[in-house]
Formats: structure tokens, sequence, C-alpha cells
């Protein structure tokens, strides 16, 4: 499949977006609402949503790294 002049542009914008994504769930007024509480199964709220987050920030970009190719 050939691929046209933009199509650089675009996966170069959607994996910024995700970079941005990502920032914007680690960003400390966020993980806050995630330090408090008690824990689930057995792991802290907080490292839980850091391990989610980070997990879907990682899935995000090799999903965009292969629309690239």
């Amino acid at each position: 499949m050939a691929s046209g002049p933009g199509d650089n542009d675009e996966a170069a914008g959607r994996l910024a977006l995700s970079g941005l994504f990502g920032f914007v769930l680690l960003v400390p007024p966020l993980i806050t609402l995630f330090s408090r509480g008690g824990p689930v199964l057995g792991v802290s709220r907080l490292w839980l949503y850091l391990l989610v987050s980070w997990s879907v920030v990682i899935l995000l970009v090799a999903l965009f790294s292969r629309r690239a190719e």
C-alpha cells in the first residue's frame, strides 16, 4: 500500500497525542485521587492506577506505531 505525504504527519500527531494523554494521566492532582482509600485485591490503588495508566499509554503507542507502518 502506498503511503501519502501526510501519513507521517498523521502518525506523529497520534504519537504526540498519546504522549499528552500519558502526561495528563500522570499529573499530581489526578494521581492524588487514587492515593486515598484501601487496597484493591491486595494492591494499593495508587500502584494499580499507575500500572494501568502506564499500560494504556504503551498500548496506544504500540497501536499508533503499527498504523504508521
